[in-house]
């Protein structure tokens, strides 16, 4: 009887045995394409997350950059601003003009340490140089020589200081002569040493 029921029962239990080895390939391919899921969408969340890290790089450096211009304007706030006056020669002598401009600060006190024409070294400051507070003025005094109606000059006035923070700077004006032997400022600038 034994070996009858193990003769009968040995073909089922053989096809039970290849039946649990395909379901357990079907389970095994399962849980590998549930991996390479896992897979996938971990690569696409690192992906995101780097896009999310440079966009967060960008909103800072952006960020910096607008503080930057933000403290250089509070900065330019503690800097003399000087505007020139009286740009037509006081002397009108056979070959020179004689000039002696205003400049009058219109910005933060500052001490001036020199004033300097591109066109000479000499220029005379009326008063001393020294501190200059707001609305305040100096005289500067300096000469051109006088040109053919057809060229004219163009000399640049460097009026260099210390700002009241601490920081030294160079406010530029570039002067063009005109035909009646006045003055005008072409261009104005302020740099920061």
């Amino acid at each position: 009887l034994g070996d009858f029921l193990a003769g009968a029962f040995g073909p089922l239990a053989f096809l039970w045995l290849i039946l649990g080895y395909h379901q357990q390939q079907e389970e095994l391919q399962q849980n590998t394409d549930a991996l390479n899921l896992q897979a996938k969408e971990l690569r696409e969340s690192v992906e995101q997350q780097k896009r999310m890290a440079d966009l967060a790089d960008e909103q800072l450096n952006a960020m910096k950059e607008n503080q930057k211009v933000v403290e250089e304007r509070e900065e330019l706030k503690l800097f003399p601003k000087f505007q020139l006056h009286d740009l037509k020669p006081s002397v009108n002598t056979d070959d020179r003009y004689e000039y002696g401009i205003l400049a009058v600060n219109t910005g933060a006190r500052s001490q001036i340490t020199k004033a300097k024409l591109s066109e000479s070294s000499v220029i005379k400051i009326a008063e001393e140089l020294g501190q200059i507070s707001q609305g305040y003025t100096r005289r500067l005094s300096f000469s051109l020589e006088k040109l053919e109606v057809f060229f004219k000059h163009r000399v640049e006035l460097d009026i260099s200081g210390i700002s009241e923070s601490g920081r030294p700077y160079i406010q530029s004006f570039e002067l063009v002569q005109k035909e009646d032997g006045g003055l005008y400022i072409a261009k104005s600038d302020m740099r920061l040493d």
